[in-house]
């Protein structure tokens, strides 16, 4: 029977052998197709979706700062944080592979990760992505992307614009493209430790960009769905907008604690609104000015209340 220290020790070899040429994928099931994964909603939301990747693809050129010339690193990002595209994510390391196989398998469960070699897949129509426009700059928190943590890169076909030819896209038809099976047992967890929690966005500043410019297109687009809010609620990435709602309800609690002038707190209460319904930059700048405010009463506030009283 073989293990995942088996199918670790298969991918580190094809590593060493071959080097970067080589990619890998991990899944906790075997499936006889392995296809972009917006083939995989109904029809209604994959047409939804199939809109907002066109337009996200023009969005997201610079998005968080960051120069991202090349169309397929836009869907690769899309894929990685939003998890529905025309792409198919892959890695670099043979860890991170097993690590995904290994995802809410049970033991005894039979499951499978790729070797898919870039020098000959690439000559099949497909495009390959990597991380590498993200290694700089540092100062904007890269090193916390978890697309950079996970050594994530992607494949999908050059004609991405044709829906069609998306839906026939199937990673095991590609040349170069191998797998090996493993049964899994209780131990396997071992293998991967070390690598901790793979998939958090907490602390990624790229999610929460990502997630701004998908809602953002979505809503301009008319199509923030039940579809497409399930698959934003499903990326389980932060919401940017309902990030700052919370911060002006916390402040309007922190604001009604201390002797804030009514102007400040209806102008909180309209930033508020003006932010749910239309994404307006010139809110946050108001909301910086609300909280500096804020917090200057709330510091006056505890001067007084810590001030001895007088001697009579």
């Amino acid at each position: 029977m073989t293990s995942a220290g088996d199918a670790l020790e298969w991918m580190r070899r094809k590593a060493d052998d071959q080097g970067d040429r080589i990619l890998f994928r991990g899944q906790n099931r075997i499936w006889p197709t392995v296809k972009p994964s917006i083939t995989r909603l109904d029809e209604q939301t994959m047409m939804e979706m199939w809109a907002i990747c066109r337009w996200f693809h023009t969005a997201a050129h610079g998005v968080a700062g960051y120069q991202i010339p090349n169309e397929h690193d836009r869907l690769a990002i899309l894929q990685h944080y939003i998890g529905r595209s025309p792409v198919i994510d892959l890695t670099g390391t043979p860890e991170v592979a097993l690590y995904f196989a290994l995802q809410q398998a049970e033991p005894n469960r039979e499951c499978v990760v790729y070797s898919v070699d870039r020098g000959i897949a690439a000559s099949s129509g497909v495009v390959f992505s990597d991380h590498s426009f993200l290694a700089l700059p540092l100062d904007s928190g890269a090193l916390m992307h978890r697309w950079l943590r996970q050594d994530g890169y992607s494949v999908g076909p050059a004609a991405w614009r044709d829906l069609g030819v998306v839906r026939n896209f199937d990673l095991l038809k590609l040349p170069g493209v191998e797998s090996k099976c493993f049964t899994t047992n209780s131990a396997d967890n071992n293998f991967i430790f070390r690598l901790g929690d793979l998939e958090d966005t907490q602390s990624d500043p790229l999610a929460l960009a990502v997630r701004g410019v998908v809602t953002a297109v979505a809503r301009s687009l008319e199509l923030l769905t039940p579809g497409i809010i399930n698959v934003l609620q499903a990326s389980k990435t932060i919401d940017p907008i309902a990030k700052v709602v919370a911060e002006i309800d916390s402040l309007i609690s922190l604001a009604l604690t201390v002797k804030t002038p009514s102007s400040l707190l209806n102008e909180l209460r309209r930033l508020r609104t003006a932010i749910e319904t239309s994404w307006d930059t010139s809110c946050e700048c108001s909301l910086d000015m609300a909280q500096g405010e804020i917090k200057r009463l709330v510091a006056m506030n505890d001067v007084a209340t810590q001030r001895p009283g007088r001697q009579k």
